[in-house]
């Protein structure tokens, strides 16, 4: 599934059209003006679920789409044919490498291990496993411990977005589009039903991503972004109450 964004939006430029390219992405069969709404509607159902499928079912890109979703984990919409319960099925029943289970279900024996100190070999043997398999341990949890790996996919994500204000054609996970909200509700003078255009989808989805992003910012304790109105707005929304008060 991708985001087309490739529609002009009202009294600003317009962002190019799909560049050739052989990139799977850019050959997709969801690539239409109305894909948010089949893809990821605000309700779903059976209809809108078998709508989305037999778009998928025609993609030359169907496989591609497929892998990209389970890789990320996509938490919504339809993807290579496949909705978010399919991947979470699908994901469930992927055999778990030997690494991983001890990683994710074995860590405390895996520490135990650890601490007495023993060689590779050593920790191998008490685990009932191999050597290579206590290397990709070690490796697993260094990228975990490691904070730079968090770093590097936030700057991922903020690189598709700069890339989609910039008016490339990307795909935008739910992350980046919740990025691309907060950005232009903060910071730009477009209305919900502009944000709305520029990323095929509707009011009511760019108003619940938002409340999202301060949800997220008053559980984080951060400062929650508020929606900076420009002076002339809120000239006009003052004379609007007032009315009302009188």
């Amino acid at each position: 599934m991708t985001s087309p964004n490739n529609r002009p939006e009202s009294g600003r430029t317009i962002i190019p059209a799909v560049r050739a390219s052989s990139h799977w992405q850019d050959r997709a069969a969801c690539k239409t003006a109305d894909a948010e709404a089949i893809f990821f509607p605000v309700s779903v159902t059976p209809v809108t679920v078998q709508a989305a499928k037999e778009i998928c079912y025609g993609c030359p890109v169907i496989d591609p789409c497929a892998r990209f979703a389970l890789e990320r984990r996509e938490p919504h919409g339809v993807w290579g044919g496949m909705t978010e319960k399919e991947r979470k099925a699908a994901l469930k029943s992927r055999p778990e490498p030997m690494a991983h289970q001890i990683v994710s279900s074995r860590r405390a024996d895996w520490d135990a291990a650890v601490a007495t100190g023993a060689t590779d070999w050593g920790v191998a043997r008490l685990l009932g496993t191999t050597v290579p398999v206590v290397q990709q341990v070690r490796a697993l949890i260094a990228v975990e411990e490691d904070d730079d790996t968090q770093a590097a996919v936030s700057v991922y994500s903020e690189s598709l977005v700069a890339r989609f204000l910039a008016g490339e054609s990307v795909v935008l996970g739910q992350t980046e589009r919740r990025m691309v909200v907060a950005h232009f509700m903060e910071w730009s003078v477009l209305s919900p039903e502009q944000i709305a255009e520029r990323l095929d989808t509707t009011v009511g989805a760019v108003r619940k991503q938002w409340e999202r992003v301060q949800a997220r910012a008053r559980l984080e304790g951060r400062p929650v972004p508020v929606r900076r109105v420009p002076r002339e707005e809120r000239s006009e929304l003052k004379q609007i109450q007032m009315g009302e008060a009188a």
